[in-house]
């Protein structure tokens, strides 16, 4: 009987050893279990934060590229301006170069003009006093 319970007691005492080894198995995989969650979760924030940043970069970059592009248009946009502007200025200085030198074809014209006229009546007053001269000679003749 002494030996039955003997046995029994060292059967109790590996069912119990089992069993506490059973638990301990239980509670480290529970434990490794959530161990991987939580990593699975940090690595989930991780990327959802990378993707925000990304998504602002993005964001950012697009909005610079946007106002750069505003930027670069209005700079086109007062380039053409200031081209226009240099056009019409040059356009304007030929107007005036070519409006002086008419005037000045003109006044040499007007000139010159003024000039036959005064040889002419050079002309006429001398053939005139000439004429007058033989006149005189003739009459005291």
């Amino acid at each position: 009987h002494g030996a039955a319970l003997h046995a029994l007691a060292g059967q109790a005492r590996e069912t119990e050893a089992a069993g506490v080894l059973g638990r301990a198995r239980v509670l480290a995989q529970q434990q490794e279990d959530a161990r991987s969650m939580m990593v699975e979760r940090q690595q989930q924030l991780q990327r959802q934060q990378q993707q925000q940043q990304q998504q602002g970069w993005r964001a950012t970059a697009e909005h610079a590229l946007h106002q750069h592009g505003a930027a670069l248009h209005a700079l086109a946009g007062q380039a053409r301006e200031t081209e226009a502007a240099g056009v019409l200025g040059r356009a304007r200085v030929l107007a005036q170069q070519q409006e002086d030198a008419r005037s000045m074809m003109v006044e040499r014209q007007q000139q010159l003009q003024r000039q036959q006229q005064q040889q002419q009546q050079q002309g006429w007053r001398a053939t005139a006093e000439h004429a007058l001269h033989q006149h005189g000679a003739a009459l005291h003749a």
